[in-house]
């Protein structure tokens, strides 16, 4: 490129425009898969927490069932998928008006 600035000529020869491109995809190309790998492995990282978080309950406990295990079990299988359309229906304004005249 200095090379063409200092000569009279101002135009690239199609060797050397097709190199250009080629090394711009190329670069372009290689900064976006190593964009891609960079938030894959920041996703692994950030998943392999979340997952060994549970995995210390399960695994550190003393073997034996306990009253609190089954709390616990019943509360992730019961309670939990409940709460969501619990929430909802008490946002719903026909429902509050429903409970506030059944209230009264």
């Amino acid at each position: 490129m200095l090379i063409d600035m200092l000569q009279q000529r101002k135009t690239i020869s199609r060797g050397g425009c097709m190199t250009q491109l080629f090394l711009e995809h190329f670069l372009g190309g290689s900064e976006a898969i190593i964009l891609v790998v960079m938030a894959y492995d920041r996703y692994v990282a950030i998943l392999v927490v979340l997952y060994f978080v549970p995995s210390i309950f399960t695994y550190m406990r003393p073997v034996g069932t306990y009253p609190v295990d089954k709390l616990v079990s019943v509360f992730y299988s019961v309670l939990t998928p409940m709460l969501n359309p619990i929430i909802y229906t008490v946002r719903n304004s026909e429902v509050k008006n429903a409970m506030r005249s059944l209230l009264k």
